[in-house]
């Protein structure tokens, strides 16, 4: 088995961890960080296989659509509004 396919089942069977519900210091769930860095391979296999929160928050008010615009990647904000994700992405500053 590839090493990737590994990593996926131990992530989707094997794991009793949520990847959605970890959080950074900032507040920012993998979801976050993953759109800020334009990782649509990553953000797909999120959404198909964990239940993310697509409106979730930092502790900035930042959702991952937010992030998403700031990294310029088209295709990542397309994914959040194709899976509904809300255009209310105004931060705590706007």
């Amino acid at each position: 088995m590839r090493k990737k396919e590994e990593f996926e089942n131990y992530l989707v069977k094997d794991s009793n961890t949520s990847l959605s519900r970890e959080r950074d210091n900032d507040g920012n769930s993998l979801t976050h960080l993953a759109a800020l860095h334009g990782n649509v391979s990553l953000l797909r296999f999120l959404i198909e296989n964990q239940e993310i929160e697509l409106e979730a928050r930092n502790r900035h008010e930042q959702t991952p659509l937010f992030f998403a615009i700031l990294s310029g990647s088209l295709e990542v904000v397309r994914l959040f509004l194709e899976v509904g994700a809300s255009f209310d992405v105004a931060d705590a500053v706007s």
